[in-house]
């Protein structure tokens, strides 16, 4: 068992290891220390310990760490046996996260120097849209991003933003491969996720897949990857690549970017399946809702909206929804793949 007796122990500490500045020091020691790593021994501590902790953070941060006071009080805190196990606990598992942190870091800082740009700005295809026109996809080794040209006239301002009008000339998928520094680009109508699918099939050359009502794109090919006692996990193929996975028992489906963002959700919309309560008449719902609410997963109501001429990002009453789906050409096919979400939603 290490005990830390001294304050200029501790911030040695700090300083060898975290090489943090004051404020960073702060952060670690009081947020970390009291609140995450011995929340419950804190709690348990008199007043006056708490205190006398708080003043050290003070003193550490400001510099002062020559008062005989703080040096007493942080010794009393730290000679405490349960407060130095769960410390030393909690160190060592910072240690184990920071060792993750800094590989994810040294990931980042390779993709960039590889590609140009920052991992962070890199989404899943289908989640690529011209409202954050820094994201990018990557596929096969070419970058996908979305392009928009438009005219704007300056002499003309909108009363109620004051911008100049904006008139959109061409709406289109870009491609980019390195290797060779080659740009390509094919014209959309808007840019729907359906849209934006088909354009990077087209690239590519993927053909439409057999039909599979666990599919969120008529191009993405389903494979089972794992069985349960529960469900069963699948993964969504597209242009070869393993591009989301789904969780399915038959009955109740999630889709999601990784495997266990796949499976939460999917355990999460079993449960809230069973408290579901119904949408107020002339109550407008948006994605979120139908998410928080329902537990139905982002690219399964992105498709419905799509098939549906809805807008994914805009509200709309039970209503509107009802007489979107009745009167879409592909409501056959909504009513085959979501009718337990339909019925759910609609009832």
């Amino acid at each position: 068992m290490k005990t830390y007796s001294t304050a200029a122990e501790l911030k040695s500490m700090y300083n060898a290891k975290c090489q943090w500045g004051y404020h960073g020091a702060e952060v670690f020691v009081w947020e970390t220390l009291i609140l995450n790593g011995v929340d419950g021994a804190a709690q348990s501590f008199a007043t006056a310990q708490t205190k006398a902790l708080k003043a050290f953070v003070r003193a550490f941060c400001d510099g002062d760490m020559g008062d005989d006071y703080t040096y007493k009080v942080v010794g009393e805190f730290f000679a405490q046996a349960e407060v130095v196990d769960a410390f030393d606990a909690f160190i060592a598992q910072w240690h184990k996260e920071d060792a993750v942190r800094q590989k994810e870091q040294a990931r980042r800082k390779e993709f960039e120097a590889k590609w140009g740009f920052s991992s962070y700005d890199l989404v899943n295809v289908q989640e690529l849209s011209i409202r954050f026109p820094g994201h990018k996809a990557l596929l096969n080794g070419v970058v996908i991003s979305l392009q928009e040209e438009a005219d704007y006239d300056w002499t003309y301002y909108a009363k109620s933003y004051g911008h100049p009008k904006k008139t959109v000339t061409g709406r289109f998928v870009k491609f980019w491969r390195k290797r060779g520094n080659k740009h390509d680009r094919i014209e959309i109508e808007k840019f729907s996720t359906a849209n934006i699918i088909e354009a990077v099939a087209k690239y590519f050359g993927v053909e439409k897949a057999t039909f599979n009502k666990l599919q969120t794109s008529p191009y993405f090919s389903i494979e089972k990857r794992r069985e349960t006692k529960a469900f069963t996990i699948y993964t969504q193929n597209f242009a070869g690549e393993a591009i989301g996975f789904c969780v399915s028992d038959g009955k109740t489906t999630y889709h999601a970017n990784t495997q266990k963002a796949a499976v939460d959700g999917w355990r999460e919309k079993v449960a809230k399946a069973k408290v579901a309560r119904e949408i107020k008449s002339g109550v407008r719902v948006t994605a979120e809702v139908l998410h928080d609410r329902y537990g139905f997963c982002y690219p399964g109501i992105k498709e419905f909206a799509t098939a549906c001429d809805l807008d994914y990002h805009k509200s709309y009453t039970i209503a509107e929804i009802k007489k979107a789906l009745a009167s879409s050409p592909q409501r056959r096919m909504l009513m085959v793949k979501y009718k337990s979400e339909i019925e759910t939603m609609l009832k």
